[in-house]
């Protein structure tokens, strides 16, 4: 999992998160387990909030909306970047869109081969989105999806967002000022030379 950005204003912060770490894009199971223990310190919410389109206001997720685990799973996607699924949910309108989709169907997509595809057709094999939804909801973490309340401005501005974001905390209109390092676990020879 990529480390959080840490996002201050006063006594109030939030962390962020991209997906857990998906170096080497190997088909083992992704799980819970890969994202470690939750945060003990914030209790869970006890009640998901909605997940409205919207960029303003707090983070919210609904973490039993079929298309939020959806999007978390194809998220987890061995091979499945964020320019990959930006033309996929272009092309199927949804994240359970592209889930439900046929082989041939997802071959017409452009720069999606026979890997992704695999992926994909198998998804829940890859990606344990159930365990890592109950992780999140142990740990008062939402999960917020690109487009929808929550999910900040400035991350929309890149060319390739990140379709999906751990958070738990609050994120504020104030955070537009926030300053933030976000590294990897598992950061490759390039990228540790690059940062010595």
């Amino acid at each position: 999992m990529a480390d959080a950005e840490e996002v201050k204003d006063g006594d109030r912060s939030a962390s962020i998160a991209n997906p857990p770490e998906t170096a080497g894009r190997d088909t083992s199971r992704r799980s819970a387990d890969a994202l470690g223990p939750p945060a003990r310190d914030e209790p869970a919410r006890d009640e998901p909030a909605r997940d409205e389109p919207a960029r303003d206001g707090p983070a919210r997720s609904n973490l039993d909306d079929p298309d939020s685990v959806a999007a978390l799973r194809l998220s987890l996607l061995p091979g499945a970047g964020p320019k990959a699924i930006r033309r996929l949910l272009d092309r199927f309108g949804s994240p359970s869109g592209v889930l439900a989709a046929s082989g041939p169907e997802l071959a017409r997509v452009e720069r999606v081969g026979p890997r992704l595809i695999h992926a994909i057709r198998t998804a829940p094999h890859h990606v344990d989105a159930e365990s890592i939804v109950a992780w999140c909801r142990k740990g008062g973490v939402a999960i917020v999806r690109e487009g929808h309340r929550g999910y900040p401005t400035r991350l929309v501005d890149l060319d390739t967002p990140p379709p999906i974001l751990f958070v738990r905390g609050e994120i504020s209109a104030a955070d537009e000022l926030a300053v933030a390092i976000v590294g990897t676990r598992h950061p490759t020879p390039y990228g540790l030379r690059h940062a010595e």
